[in-house]
Protein backbone atom coordinates (compact mmCIF):
# COMPACT_ATOMS: atom_id res chain seq x y z
CA UNK A 1 0.00 0.00 0.00
CA UNK A 2 1.16 3.65 -0.33
CA UNK A 3 0.07 5.74 2.01
CA UNK A 4 -0.25 9.31 1.40
CA UNK A 5 0.14 12.02 3.68
CA UNK A 6 -3.29 13.63 4.22
CA UNK A 7 -5.02 14.13 7.37
CA UNK A 8 -9.00 13.97 6.79
CA UNK A 9 -9.07 16.46 9.69
CA UNK A 10 -7.40 19.15 7.79
CA UNK A 11 -4.70 19.60 10.44
CA UNK A 12 -1.82 22.00 10.28
CA UNK A 13 1.24 19.89 9.09
CA UNK A 14 3.31 20.38 12.07
CA UNK A 15 0.61 18.65 13.79
CA UNK A 16 1.59 15.30 11.82
CA UNK A 17 2.49 12.22 13.57
CA UNK A 18 2.25 13.58 17.16
CA UNK A 19 1.49 10.74 19.54
CA UNK A 20 -1.64 13.54 21.15
CA UNK A 21 -3.84 13.34 18.16
CA UNK A 22 -5.18 10.71 16.16
CA UNK A 23 -5.01 10.62 12.16
CA UNK A 24 -7.07 9.28 9.53
CA UNK A 25 -4.66 7.93 6.39
CA UNK A 26 -5.61 7.81 2.77
CA UNK A 27 -3.76 4.92 1.32
CA UNK A 28 -3.90 3.05 -2.37
CA UNK A 29 -3.00 0.06 -3.80
CA UNK A 30 -1.87 -1.03 -7.21
CA UNK A 31 -0.91 -3.63 -9.26
CA UNK A 32 1.93 -2.21 -10.79
CA UNK A 33 4.60 -4.51 -9.90
CA UNK A 34 2.51 -7.57 -10.50
CA UNK A 35 1.71 -6.95 -14.00
CA UNK A 36 5.02 -5.59 -14.82
CA UNK A 37 6.50 -8.75 -12.73
CA UNK A 38 4.10 -11.34 -15.15
CA UNK A 39 5.29 -9.37 -18.19
CA UNK A 40 8.77 -9.94 -17.20
CA UNK A 41 7.95 -13.68 -17.11
CA UNK A 42 6.43 -13.98 -20.34
CA UNK A 43 9.37 -12.76 -22.04
CA UNK A 44 12.04 -14.71 -19.80
CA UNK A 45 10.32 -17.93 -20.25
CA UNK A 46 10.01 -17.27 -24.37
CA UNK A 47 14.02 -16.27 -24.90
CA UNK A 48 14.29 -19.11 -22.84
CA UNK A 49 12.35 -21.01 -25.40
CA UNK A 50 14.64 -19.71 -28.13
CA UNK A 51 17.87 -20.46 -26.04
CA UNK A 52 16.88 -23.75 -25.85
CA UNK A 53 15.76 -24.05 -29.32
CA UNK A 54 19.64 -22.44 -30.70
CA UNK A 55 21.91 -25.66 -32.29
CA UNK A 56 25.65 -25.22 -31.65
CA UNK A 57 27.69 -25.73 -34.59
CA UNK A 58 29.63 -28.90 -32.97
CA UNK A 59 26.21 -30.33 -32.72
CA UNK A 60 24.41 -33.52 -33.98
CA UNK A 61 21.86 -31.67 -34.50
CA UNK A 62 23.19 -28.70 -36.61
CA UNK A 63 24.79 -31.26 -38.89
CA UNK A 64 21.60 -32.44 -39.82
CA UNK A 65 19.89 -29.44 -40.67
CA UNK A 66 19.13 -28.98 -44.49
CA UNK A 67 21.77 -26.80 -46.51
CA UNK A 68 19.21 -24.27 -46.69
CA UNK A 69 19.49 -23.57 -43.29
CA UNK A 70 23.20 -23.85 -42.64
CA UNK A 71 23.30 -21.50 -45.35
CA UNK A 72 20.94 -18.96 -43.86
CA UNK A 73 22.40 -19.73 -40.27
CA UNK A 74 19.12 -20.54 -39.32
CA UNK A 75 19.99 -22.66 -36.42
CA UNK A 76 16.98 -21.99 -34.43
CA UNK A 77 13.11 -22.29 -34.53
CA UNK A 78 12.35 -19.02 -36.19
CA UNK A 79 9.06 -18.88 -35.23
CA UNK A 80 9.50 -19.06 -31.62
CA UNK A 81 12.07 -16.31 -32.54
CA UNK A 82 8.83 -13.86 -34.12
CA UNK A 83 6.48 -15.22 -31.46
CA UNK A 84 9.16 -13.27 -28.61
CA UNK A 85 9.27 -10.48 -31.43
CA UNK A 86 5.48 -10.45 -31.07
CA UNK A 87 5.83 -10.89 -26.80
CA UNK A 88 8.25 -7.73 -26.95
CA UNK A 89 6.15 -5.41 -29.12
CA UNK A 90 3.20 -6.25 -26.92
CA UNK A 91 4.77 -5.40 -23.81
CA UNK A 92 5.45 -2.44 -24.35
CA UNK A 93 1.46 -1.59 -26.06
CA UNK A 94 -0.96 0.35 -23.87
CA UNK A 95 -0.91 2.54 -20.63
CA UNK A 96 1.16 -0.11 -18.68
CA UNK A 97 3.67 -0.81 -21.71
CA UNK A 98 4.72 2.87 -21.02
CA UNK A 99 5.13 2.03 -17.28
CA UNK A 100 7.22 -1.46 -18.74
CA UNK A 101 9.13 0.34 -21.04
CA UNK A 102 10.70 2.94 -18.65
CA UNK A 103 10.89 0.66 -15.60
CA UNK A 104 12.50 -1.78 -17.46
CA UNK A 105 14.38 0.02 -20.55
CA UNK A 106 17.73 -1.51 -19.49
CA UNK A 107 16.40 -5.37 -19.55
CA UNK A 108 14.34 -4.83 -22.86
CA UNK A 109 17.96 -3.37 -24.19
CA UNK A 110 19.84 -6.35 -22.90
CA UNK A 111 17.49 -8.81 -24.07
CA UNK A 112 17.25 -6.98 -27.82
CA UNK A 113 20.94 -6.49 -27.58
CA UNK A 114 21.40 -10.75 -26.97
CA UNK A 115 19.07 -11.26 -30.30
CA UNK A 116 20.48 -9.45 -32.41
CA UNK A 117 23.62 -10.23 -31.40
CA UNK A 118 23.10 -14.02 -31.55
CA UNK A 119 20.00 -14.64 -33.70
CA UNK A 120 19.28 -11.70 -36.32
CA UNK A 121 23.34 -10.22 -37.27
CA UNK A 122 24.66 -13.69 -38.42
CA UNK A 123 21.99 -14.36 -40.99
CA UNK A 124 23.08 -12.49 -44.38
CA UNK A 125 20.32 -10.15 -45.01
CA UNK A 126 20.77 -7.21 -47.54
CA UNK A 127 19.42 -3.98 -45.77
CA UNK A 128 18.34 -1.04 -47.34
CA UNK A 129 19.22 2.08 -45.56
CA UNK A 130 17.47 5.29 -46.81
CA UNK A 131 19.56 8.36 -46.52
CA UNK A 132 18.33 12.07 -45.49
CA UNK A 133 19.92 15.26 -47.56
CA UNK A 134 22.07 17.02 -45.89
CA UNK A 135 21.40 20.44 -44.99
CA UNK A 136 24.12 21.05 -48.09
CA UNK A 137 22.06 19.54 -50.52
CA UNK A 138 18.74 20.82 -49.38
CA UNK A 139 19.95 24.51 -49.91
CA UNK A 140 21.32 23.62 -53.42
CA UNK A 141 17.82 22.36 -54.49
CA UNK A 142 16.35 25.61 -52.96
CA UNK A 143 18.59 27.33 -54.87
CA UNK A 144 18.21 25.26 -57.75
CA UNK A 145 14.40 25.84 -57.38
CA UNK A 146 14.70 29.07 -57.33
CA UNK A 147 16.95 29.47 -60.29
CA UNK A 148 14.16 27.82 -62.47
CA UNK A 149 11.14 30.24 -61.67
Amino acid sequence: YIKIPIDLRENPTELLGLNTREFIYIAYKTEKEFRLAERDIEIINNLLEVENSYLPAASEDYKALSKEKKDLRLNFDLDLLALLGNILRDSIMGPIGDVYLLERQDMLFDIVSVLWRKYLSPVPVSYTHLTLPTSEQVQISVRAGSLNK
